[in-house]
């Protein structure tokens, strides 16, 4: 199995390359977050922009452990 490798920002600039870069990318929104999930240099990633604080971090951490399957 292939792990997941999970990216959070908090501003859209600092997610908006790596979703650019994404071969095959989809993209889901849950809780008001938009989750870009595809490949990279043979890899699996999912990238979202939580927002800025610590409590939008975490919960979109969660979110990319228990529906992404992150590590």
């Amino acid at each position: 199995m292939i792990d997941n490798i999970g990216v959070l920002g908090a501003m859209p600039e600092e997610v908006a390359l790596l979703t650019q870069r994404l071969e095959e990318p989809q993209a889901k929104t849950l809780a008001g977050v938009e989750f870009h999930t595809g490949r990279m240099a043979d890899r699996q990633v999912t990238v979202c922009c939580a927002g800025m604080g610590k409590v939008n971090a975490a919960a979109a951490a969660q979110l990319l452990i228990t529906v992404f399957g992150v590590k």
